[in-house]
Order: structure tokens, then C-alpha cells, then sequence
């Protein structure tokens, strides 16, 4: 970037007219300055007062208040803040002054990988496997009244005729990969959202079950449809959830160290090892071998993945690992056990590759990431 470009910028930022994208590119120069210890230069980097307000300005558009992110000095607080939560992402891989600009200061282009997207395998009950990210739109399968039909926007929808309950089609599945996400729309009106790495069995009609019943692996989110005299019940490895109408999150992966609900609306009811726990909107229960445990949570952040997010709140880098390995079908190595106890809150999308994700955090220098193939070794 030529000096002439930075001055622009610089005056930008000064006169609160700069995009998110600027203020990010901006940052990323100011944290270089902050790095090698230079000190606060009116005339090159803009009055700082000004500055530092129109950058928390920016933060508090793009962060809920509850949030709070402390990272280095209080300058280098407000640096770090707007990579992590206004979106860094492909704006601050540009270089420092002289010349052209980078494009990967942390040398991830290399071996760079795409998001994941939709994709899964549909079981039916006869056995009979349909690959619904290679199908084509339209109906996937029909019979005695059930049809099974692909949008084009990627969900799958069940159709029941009248008199469903004269029909007994027996258990489908829905299966997805590592990198790999789908929504399918149940025969009895339940909207469900499947994480990676997920599967959830069903039946093809539930028509007069008493208790409708699920089975999950994984994570996913539901929207369950009101029926008054018919319960629902979501059963994982640990728990048992049931509900009449709601909309709630299960993680049930069994590499998380517990088996968490969050409930958004309604209410439900866990139960695991003879004990049970009645959740109401924003609280959380999770199943491990001490029990049950309930607490009040930002639910944001235990649906980010179903909105298109990373989002963290405090969180463990170890289980910030955990999603990027699961979305990104990648392994994690840590060079270091004590690294995956570093917390870290903020969000950035999903839908980049992960070399944007793994940037945003090594920009806040508590950790460093290399890459080889489909492999990432974390480190300080």
C-alpha cells in the first residue's frame, strides 16, 4: 500500500466514514506498529483519541454487550476486538507499507480448505441409500402415500396424505459427514437443522405414535410441530428430551465432554439416569457422569453453527478446535495441552475457508497454527 493510500485510510478512520472492512485493514497496520513497539504517531496512524472512538463505535455494532474480549493493553483491547467481532476476515491478509500488499501473512494459502455445505446420505427403510448432495431437485422417492422431496434450496421435505396412520414405512435416516450440515422437514411438520458429523433416525410416518421419537448422534437443532396429545422425544447416547412444541439445540457429540440442550422457546424435559431437569427459554442443561446440570447461557452461541457462525463466548480453544475440525473434516494436533485452555470470545462466519478462521485467531497472538494437508498443529 502506497503512503498516499494509508493517509486516505487513516482519514477514513478519523472521520468515522470507513467500512468494515477498512477498519479492519486499518487494525491490522496499527497491530504491526503495536508489535514492534512503536509508539502512538498522530501523523501517521490519525488522532488516536478519534481513532480508538470510532473503532469502539464500530465494535458495538457488531457484538451484544454482554460480550467482553481482553486481550493485550487496553489499545491493543480495542485492536484486537475489532478483528475478532467486525469481520477481519480476507481485508487484514494485506501487507505491511512498501510495495504491494500480501495475501497470507500466516502462510495458510498453501494448503487451504473450503467450508462445508450440504451434504448427506439418505437411509431408507429398505435399506435403499440416496446421496442427497449428488441428487437432483424434485422427489427423491414415493410410495402408499409418503413422498420424499429435495428443494432447491437443499432441504428435504416429507409429504404425508391423508390417512398417514394406515401406513407403517418403517425407520429413515439422515447422515451427515464431517463437512457436512442439512435441514429436513419431518412427516409431522418438525423442522430439524443437522450438524456435521450427525445423524438423526426416524420414522418415515409417525402418524398416531404415542410418543413421536427421534434418535440423534451428534448435533441439531429443532423446531418441533405442536401436537398436543403426542409428545416428542429426541433419545441420544446419554439423555432422553421430550417436549409437545419447542424450539431447542442437543449437542451430543461424543468427544464434548457433556451432552448439552438449550432450549430458545417452550419448554422441555431431560432426563438421564433416573434424574430429570424442566428448562426454560435461555437455560441449559448438561448430561455427564455427575448428572445434570442447569444453567443460564447466551443461546446465540449454542446455535452459531445453524446461523452460519463460529461464535464464542469465553470459550476453550480446545472446543473452538472441535467445530473447525468437525466443519472443516480436518484433524487437530496440539504441540502444547496447556494451549487448548486459552479462551477466546468473538465470531466470524463459517461460510469462509478456514484459513480466514485460523487468521482471525492467530491474529490475537495467543496462538499460532500450521498447516499440512488436512492436518492443523496448534501452538503458542
Amino acid at each position: 500500500m502506497e503512503r498516499e493510500q494509508f493517509v486516505s485510510l487513516v482519514q477514513k478512520v478519523s472521520d468515522g466514514m470507513a467500512s468494515d472492512q477498512e477498519i479492519a485493514l486499518y487494525n491490522r497496520y496499527f497491530n504491526e506498529f503495536q508489535k514492534a513497539g512503536s509508539e502512538w504517531d498522530a501523523e501517521e496512524m490519525g488522532p488516536k483519541d478519534a481513532v480508538f472512538m470510532r473503532l469502539t463505535e464500530q465494535l458495538n455494532r457488531h457484538i451484544k454487550p454482554a460480550v467482553v474480549v481482553s486481550f493485550w493493553s487496553r489499545s491493543r483491547q480495542v485492536a484486537a476486538a475489532a478483528v475478532l467481532f467486525v469481520g477481519l476476515l480476507t481485508a487484514v491478509l494485506y501487507g505491511i507499507y512498501g510495495g504491494a500488499p500480501g495475501n497470507d501473512p500466516y502462510g495458510f494459502a498453501k494448503t487451504d480448505l473450503p467450508p462445508g455445505g450440504n451434504k448427506a446420505v439418505l437411509t431408507l427403510s429398505n435399506g435403499k441409500q440416496i446421496v442427497l448432495n449428488g441428487s437432483g431437485n424434485g422427489v427423491l422417492n414415493s410410495e402408499k402415500g409418503m413422498s420424499i422431496l429435495k428443494t432447491k434450496d437443499g432441504q428435504l421435505v416429507y409429504t404425508i396424505a391423508d390417512g398417514e396412520d394406515r401406513y407403517d414405512h418403517g425407520l429413515n435416516t439422515i447422515q451427515t459427514p464431517n463437512g457436512g450440515q442439512y435441514q429436513v422437514n419431518l412427516p409431522d411438520g418438525t423442522r430439524v437443522w443437522l450438524n456435521a458429523a450427525s445423524s438423526i433416525r426416524f420414522p418415515a410416518v409417525f402418524g398416531k405414535l404415542k410418543p413421536r421419537t427421534v434418535e440423534l448422534t451428534g448435533e441439531a437443532y429443532f423446531e418441533v410441530a405442536h401436537r398436543t396429545t403426542q409428545a416428542f422425544i429426541v433419545r441420544t447416547a446419554g439423555q432422553e428430551v421430550k417436549v409437545l412444541g419447542t424450539h431447542f439445540n442437543v449437542n451430543s457429540y461424543n468427544n464434548e465432554p457433556s451432552t448439552t440442550t438449550t432450549l430458545l422457546e417452550g419448554s422441555v424435559q431431560v432426563s438421564s439416569g433416573g434424574k430429570e431437569a424442566l428448562l426454560a427459554p435461555g437455560e441449559q442443561s448438561a448430561v455427564s457422569t455427575a448428572g445434570i446440570r442447569k444453567q443460564e447461557v447466551d443461546v446465540s452461541s449454542a446455535i452459531d453453527w445453524k446461523n452460519g457462525e463460529f461464535a464464542f463466548r469465553n470459550a476453550e480453544l480446545s472446543t473452538i478446535m472441535r467445530k473447525i475440525a468437525r466443519w472443516y473434516d480436518v484433524e487437530v494436533i496440539f504441540m502444547d495441552d496447556q494451549i487448548g485452555h486459552e479462551t477466546f470470545g468473538g465470531s466470524v462466519s463459517k461460510y469462509g475457508k478456514v484459513s480466514e478462521v485460523l487468521t482471525t485467531l492467530a491474529l490475537t497472538e495467543k496462538v499460532h497454527f500450521r498447516m499440512e494437508g488436512r492436518k492443523i498443529f496448534v501452538m503458542k
